[in-house]
């Protein structure tokens, strides 16, 4: 019986060689899709945003900044580290001081593993945003110097995340960070007890400085921070931490949701004031999502204005160089670099910026 040429057996040895024609056809290998490449995290990750974002900062401290940021001087690969979090007080504790505890108080605290990924980004995402608050400043006549006896210094109000700190301190920067965060000691306990890094041409170190408390309402704290630098910080930044809303919420809002400055608004000014060497740089740089509409849940850290006018800083003595000052485009070429959203759900507009540059007079 005749059997269609459709049906005919092939041999196994010509069916392996067919096989092996039609994968090394080009038209395929064009298909083919190629392998997925693992996802950086953690220093990996930040040191290759770094370099991505290069062409934003071209010249000046940012550049040397994000420049920093690309090395593993400034951005080291940091182990798995494990706290243990008591959630009915939302305490941390580090593991040792975890396993010091009588048994009967360690029932109620978890084992809590942190990352790199968390080390690096906590929860306020890259600290290389930090970059565009360091160009503000520079377009304002901020100008660190190479590393010396006396480092250029700047103080952080809500540090939230140590990497900024980190290339800042491989820059020659002496970099003091002061936040109320307990989760904030614990992580970075290793780094609060070092104390000091090497700048980048390894022949000096500097002090990182990461205080845990509220300043300037606490004096000891205030004392602290005042021993660091007794002549003024040459740069005092904020960023995302002194917001119109999280200070002066125009509604109701859970008070852990808030900051807290412990002292007036007046007060806290001057503190800013008098913590600046003449001719410091003060900058506030907020970026926040689109303000609540009708029955949206009330956001405060949308309202990113300054929570302070230019009328009560023009009377604690500063020259007010930028008030609220739109920064949209720059950040969203941040976020857009970075691989952020700059749109909500909806496709609408999320992200806003601005900034407040003063300056203490130079005597």
């Amino acid at each position: 019986m005749h059997t269609p040429a459709s049906q005919k057996m092939i041999h196994p040895l010509a069916a392996v060689t067919l096989l092996a024609a039609i994968l090394a056809s080009p038209a395929l290998a064009q298909s083919a899709p190629a392998p997925a490449k693992p996802a950086l995290k953690g220093a990996a990750k930040v040191r290759a945003d770094a370099e991505a974002l290069a062409p934003l900062f071209p010249d000046g401290p940012a550049r040397r900044f994000i420049t920093a940021a690309t090395t593993p001087e400034a951005v080291p690969t940091v182990g798995p580290r494990v706290l243990a979090y008591k959630k009915e007080t939302r305490q941390w504790l580090t593991l040792e001081e975890a396993n010091r505890l009588p048994v009967v108080e360690k029932t109620n605290w978890n084992e809590t593993p942190c990352d790199e990924t968390q080390y690096y980004e906590t929860k306020y995402g890259s600290p290389l945003v930090y970059a565009r608050v360091i160009e503000v400043a520079q377009a304002h006549g901020f100008d660190p110097q190479p590393p010396s006896d006396t480092p250029t210094a700047v103080m952080d109000f809500g540090y939230g995340t140590i990497g900024h700190l980190l290339i800042m301190g491989a820059m020659g920067i002496e970099p003091t960070g002061i936040d109320v965060d307990h989760f904030l000691e614990k992580i970075y306990a290793p780094e609060r007890a070092a104390g000091r890094i090497k700048c980048l041409d390894a022949r000096n170190s500097v002090a990182v400085n990461l205080i845990n408390g509220q300043w300037p309402a606490q004096p000891e704290i205030a004392d602290q921070v005042r021993k660091i630098r007794p002549q003024g910080f040459d740069l005092i930044t904020s960023k995302n931490t002194l917001k119109n809303g999280y200070l002066h919420p125009t509604q109701p809002v859970d008070d852990r949701k808030l900051v807290k400055l412990g002292v007036s608004d007046n007060a806290f000014v001057n503190a800013l004031f008098d913590a600046l060497r003449p001719g410091g740089l003060l900058v506030i740089y907020n970026i926040s999502p689109r303000p609540s509409r009708g029955t949206e849940p009330y956001k405060p850290w949308a309202d990113g204005r300054s929570p302070f006018s230019k009328e009560m800083l023009t009377r604690a003595g500063f020259e007010v160089l930028a008030f609220d000052e739109v920064d949209d485009q720059k950040a969203e070429s941040i976020f857009t670099t970075l691989g952020y959203p700059i749109t909500d759900s909806n496709g609408e507009k999320d992200l806003f910026a601005l900034f407040t540059v003063c300056r203490r007079p130079p005597q």
